[in-house]
């Protein structure tokens, strides 16, 4: 019922201990752009820490049940969580003082387990699957969303609670999701012990299944960050310093990596596996 912060640079020293959850925590994201961590737990609650303090700053309530995930937007300004109230909810906490919840999306028949924002490279592709005459602007960072369930479905959002395309494949319930960086693909993994990639730009078709891997149930999935470049920013001259990534808009030109990693319950002990290509 506790969140530790570990510092790589220092041995992985254990710098924080934040305590205040009353049951088990089952996700826990960095929000970027600024100190802040949220976390999601069986107490029914998200909440917001600074992670320079270890203080929580907002508790959010909402969930009838459980929320056993939760997602930031790419500038922070948004949270998605969903959970076994069978509901995902968009939360804006930069609106004011409190957290708001703009949108509840209901549609599983299922606890839901994962979730994840679409970024603005793949608005083209589910503005058409929405039936949108123009695409939604970069700036806005919460126009698309999607969740898996329990009823090995995976359902894709819109910003205002529509569900826009029923993803069917796996066998198995859908515990992790990531969109491609470059917007074109989906990929989830599943208890059915198989990664998934759907092509946005085919209607959300399947176009490859990767099986045989994996010895137990996947219960995640991650996308290498885009690789910082060096160079000027924002017009300064003088010695290069690292440019920040901002990814979703593609107006830092960062470098996307194909490198993908898993986590599986493969034996006793589980398996992280990274894949590159």
């Amino acid at each position: 019922m506790s969140i530790k912060l570990w510092d790589p640079a220092d041995s992985y020293k254990n710098i924080r201990t934040l305590q205040g959850h009353e049951h088990i925590i089952s996700s826990v994201r960095f929000v970027p752009g600024g100190n802040l961590l949220v976390s999601a737990s069986k107490d029914t609650t998200l909440k917001l820490w600074d992670v320079t303090t270890g203080y929580c700053v907002k508790t959010i309530k909402g969930h009838s049940d459980w929320p056993r995930a939760v997602a930031p937007s790419i500038d922070g300004k948004y949270l998605l969580s969903t959970g076994s109230d069978k509901t995902a909810r968009l939360w804006d906490i930069h609106s004011g003082q409190e957290p708001e919840c703009k949108v509840v999306m209901a549609g599983h028949e299922n606890f839901n387990l994962c979730c994840a924002f679409a970024p603005a490279t793949s608005y083209q592709y589910l503005a058409k699957l929405a039936g949108l005459e123009k695409v939604p602007l970069a700036a806005n960072s919460a126009e698309f969303m999607a969740t898996g369930s329990r009823d090995m479905q995976i359902m894709l959002w819109d910003s205002r609670g529509n569900c826009i395309k029923i993803l069917s494949g796996h066998d198995n319930w859908v515990r992790g999701l990531v969109f491609h960086p470059g917007g074109k693909y989906l990929l989830s993994v599943a208890d059915d012990r198989m990664l998934r990639c759907w092509d946005l730009s085919q209607d959300g078709k399947c176009v490859q299944t990767l099986k045989g891997v994996f010895d137990g149930f996947v219960s995640c999935v991650r996308w290498a960050p885009g690789v910082m470049k060096d160079g000027p920013v924002n017009g300064d001259e003088g010695t290069p310093r690292k440019r920040a990534v901002v990814g979703a808009d593609g107006n830092t030109g960062a470098q996307i990596r194909c490198v993908v990693a898993t986590g599986s319950v493969d034996g006793p002990e589980g398996k992280v596996r990274i894949f590159a290509g």
